[in-house]
């Protein structure tokens, strides 16, 4: 998980690491191929900077976030949530086979769809998570 010094955060975005930009907002270069980011490895490398569960970040998930509205008039699309928890709580959602109050997929784990959906309090579970974008506020 890369540190970008012009933004202050740490981000995984395949789409960065590969091309050097963001993705396309409309969503004409998404590729379901690339791998998810996992929050294991975020909490790991956060970890090494981070040694108070006090300490407050600031998480933006980016990815297809929902699908079609109810009556099917919006495509599928780019784009992000963004919200702030402390260091502690995303340990928590980080781990696996902790009971976050959200049912686990199949093989007893959390899609990191449902961990962002936990961590920011988003009233849907996010369709496809594609990037994680972290700044450390305090």
């Amino acid at each position: 998980m890369p540190y970008d010094d012009s933004t202050d955060q740490f981000y995984f975005d395949p789409y960065k690491q590969d091309s050097g930009n963001a993705f396309k907002t409309d969503g004409s270069d998404y590729d379901p191929k690339y791998r998810k980011p996992k929050l294991s490895d975020a909490a790991r490398v956060l970890g090494r900077h981070i040694k108070n569960g006090k300490t407050r970040i600031q998480i933006i998930f980016t990815g297809v976030m929902y699908g079609k509205g109810k009556k099917g008039k919006y495509g599928k699309s780019l784009s992000g949530a963004a919200g702030t928890a402390t260091f502690s709580a995303f340990q928590l959602a980080a781990q696996p086979g902790k009971t976050l109050g959200i049912k686990s997929h199949g093989g007893g784990g959390y899609s990191i769809e449902q961990k962002a959906r936990y961590l920011l309090g988003l009233l849907e579970v996010p369709e496809r998570i594609t990037g994680i974008y972290i700044r450390i506020l305090d």
